[in-house]
């Protein structure tokens, strides 16, 4: 599969760590006859791909105690997997922009379902309309997707809604014989067992080009505290193959990211796990679970490891999920009146979702550094999935408030990135190209250029903070006055 906006250029080493962590995957054991078929369906233009055994996942301790599969429960629009209940296996691929914040040129997802979904009635619950593309029949969405029917009780989705891009992807599954992803993703899928039901994997091979790679490393203030020549360690970031995520999910979550190489990781042992954080927080992608995990170098790659929380979950998956579930989430279900104890509690349903959502960012008020603008970005998206039927238009106003306020917030932040690198850029003139004589003339200049870019990313984040706690403020004082509205509607607790 083509795309004539994708733009084909390499990536510096910094950019594909967390694109790498964009990639979200969960099966188990060695590739089965039934993830096949669905690897099928798969182009091999895909560089990132997510293999979800949902019926083993949904079926876990944590899974059933939390309610990620019952469709009547207050955590179901929140769950930290978007897959539906009726899921025994999806798949997500896309291809990925690791240098644009992790933009998507395409993404899909394909499902083996434990029942049929016919086009008309995803038409029907997505509140689009039945189309036929390439002979094929297919289902349009206003959340920008196309349904494709490929296989008994098996459907895919592609996202966004190109009509070509869908016309291409139906002759590509219809002739398709062969699993066309490259032995990097195979091979990652390969190290998951029964106890494993996620494995996330980008194929990085080749990608790293070489002079950007060492302009970055020359740059890194990690490797200079830690007095790592950059050009010693060029030859082992160029040589980066690919990443690869496992989580195991029983009564709690528990994960390892794993960077390879092609070449021994030993050179970064000091930096390793810092290295990799940072990466992250430059993609403003902070994940606090990852700072209590472990970080050492084993062979040729760099291996984090620790416990994940609930919403840590759900900011990893939420980088690469199923485009909609809405399909299953309204299953027949009907308009109902507005005075009827159904529409209540489906706004209240409505409501606490959108409220697990604001709960989980409000703790990054708490967090010193500002590295959340994607998973600001990603929560918007997730207000809007949310079903909408039988839901108070109050409400629904309110929801469509705090979506645009997530993004508000995380483009701030993304804004406050730009120019804190611009004016950081001009600072790296200071030392990057002076020769180091033995007497400390390097090391006094590398220290006095660190110094000044930390001063200017504080003074950019002290701006961006200030819009999040203004803008926050106001989201609180809208909660609770929604709350309280629709409390004294409806007469039950919101």
């Amino acid at each position: 599969m083509t795309c004539s906006g994708c733009r084909n250029r390499l990536i510096p080493f910094g950019s594909l760590l967390l694109g790498a962590w964009a990639a979200v995957a969960l099966p188990v054991g060695n590739a089965s006859a039934q993830d096949d078929d669905l690897l099928k369906k798969i182009p091999r233009g895909a560089n990132a791909i997510a293999v979800i055994q949902a019926d083993a996942l949904l079926n876990t301790e944590l899974a059933e105690s939390e309610g990620w599969k019952d469709k009547q429960s207050a955590a179901y629009g929140s769950r930290p997997v978007m897959i539906p209940p009726e899921a025994e296996m999806v798949i997500v691929a896309a291809q990925l922009d690791a240098s644009n914040n992790l933009a998507a040129n395409w993404q899909l997802a394909a499902a083996q379902l434990s029942e049929a979904f016919p086009m008309s009635a995803i038409a029907r619950a997505e509140g689009g309309y039945v189309d036929t593309v390439n002979d094929t029949q297919v289902a349009w969405t206003p959340g920008d997707a196309y349904f494709v029917n490929l296989g008994p009780q098996m459907i895919g989705i592609l996202h966004p809604a190109n009509r070509q891009y869908v016309s291409r992807w139906t002759d590509y599954t219809e002739s398709n014989n062969l699993v066309q992803l490259s032995p990097y993703l195979r091979g990652a899928m390969d190290q998951a067992d029964e106890k494993t039901q996620v494995v996330l994997a980008i194929d990085l091979g080749d990608v790293v080009q070489p002079h950007r790679a060492q302009e970055q490393l020359e740059n890194s203030d990690i490797l200079g505290r830690a007095n790592i020549d950059a050009k010693s360690v060029l030859p082992l970031v160029s040589s980066l193959k690919g990443v690869t995520m496992t989580i195991d999910v029983s009564h709690a979550i528990s994960g390892k990211l794993k960077v390879d190489f092609d070449e021994s990781a030993a050179p970064l042992r000091p930096v390793a796990k810092e290295l990799v954080l940072s990466v992250l927080d430059n993609f403003d992608a902070h994940i606090p679970d990852l700072d209590s995990w472990s970080g050492v170098t084993q062979n040729k790659s760099i291996v984090l490891e620790g416990d994940l929380s609930t919403d840590g979950l759900r900011r990893v998956a939420s980088l690469l999920e199923m485009p909609s579930t809405t399909f299953s989430d309204l299953k027949g279900v009907e308009p109902v009146e507005p005075d009827s104890p159904d529409y209540a509690q489906t706004s209240q349903r409505y409501y606490r979702s959108v409220a697990a959502l604001i709960e989980d960012l409000r703790k990054t008020l708490d967090d010193t550094r500002d590295n959340h603008a994607l998973w600001m970005e990603r929560y918007g998206r997730k207000v809007d999935e949310l079903p909408i039927l039988n839901v108070d238009p109050e409400l629904l106003d309110w929801g469509a408030t705090v979506s645009e306020s997530f993004r508000s917030m995380g483009n701030v932040e993304r804004k406050s990135g730009t120019r804190a690198g611009v004016r950081k850029s001009a600072v790296y003139g200071d030392y990057a190209y002076s020769g180091y004589d033995g007497s400390g003339y390097y090391e006094s200049t590398y220290q006095r250029a660190s110094q000044r870019r930390n001063q200017i990313k504080r003074q950019e984040d002290a701006k961006s903070s200030e819009f999040r706690f203004d803008s926050w403020k106001e989201l609180e004082d809208s909660q609770a006055a929604i709350r309280r509205s629709m409390t004294e509607k409806y007469g039950v607790e919101f």
